[in-house]
């Protein structure tokens, strides 16, 4: 998930990197806001599920509600569209304190998976002018695509290969295999033979890896995965 924070925070690389907050932004590059977004992006789009919340301090009438738009906003909800991320806060979570001020949406929640959240707003905490965003979604294991499947290593090094070669040329090959009509049949057959030539002569043992059965959530597996990459910082 990548937070919004101010500039002065160096990005940190991991489940977490740290966006510059549009008041943070430097006149002279407008691109200061976009460009660590698509790095986000670029660097994570091989995950599942991807979800960036913070105060982004923007603004964009269409997107947001809000009386204006500025340059932040358009690059924001441009870079939401492009990478097909919804925004899911609907309610202004700004409390106005001064004479003039409006509501506005400044806290947004992108996500790539927007029906597996909800968000609830609450009032601020202490002194806070911002509202209190809550997220939450059920984590649950992930369901397993295909049965797990053992893996058979075999040690060819401690094989018998004279008593093999021989069980292969004593086995009755037509009665068993060539006699049946049905090609599909003949193939399972001869396999079943060889197969079982291997497992009588040739030392061997089964592994079965099903991380699943671990009981690792898909959080857990994503941030499991990222903690392993090569740590950098930018």
């Amino acid at each position: 998930m990548a937070t919004p924070t101010p500039a002065s925070e160096s990005p940190i690389w991991g489940g977490t990197i740290n966006v510059p907050r549009s008041d943070c932004l430097s006149v002279d590059d407008p691109k200061c806001l976009d460009t660590p977004l698509n790095f986000f992006f670029i660097n994570f789009c091989n995950i599942r599920e991807i979800s960036i919340l913070g105060d982004f301090n923007i603004h964009h009438q269409l997107w947001l509600s809000s009386p204006f738009t500025d340059h932040p906003g358009e690059l924001a909800y441009n870079f939401a569209i492009l990478h097909d991320l919804e925004q899911l806060v609907q309610h202004p979570t700004r409390i106005p304190d001064r004479l003039g001020d409006t509501p506005n949406i400044l806290d947004l929640f992108l996500t790539s998976n927007p029906s597996a959240y909800a968000v609830t707003l609450s009032s601020p905490l202490g002194s806070s002018d911002h509202n209190l965003i809550s997220l939450s979604c059920p984590i649950t294991p992930i369901p397993p695509q295909d049965p797990p499947k053992r893996r058979c290593l075999w040690r060819f090094a401690s094989a018998s290969w004279g008593d093999l070669r021989r069980y292969f040329a004593d086995f009755p090959w037509n009665d068993y295999c060539f006699r049946v009509r049905d090609p599909s049949l003949c193939a399972e057959r001869i396999t079943e033979v060889i197969v079982s030539g291997m497992e009588a002569y040739i030392p061997h043992s089964f592994l079965v890896l099903n991380l699943l059965n671990l009981g690792l959530t898909q959080l857990v597996l994503v941030l499991y995965m990222i903690e392993r990459w090569p740590t950098k910082r930018y």
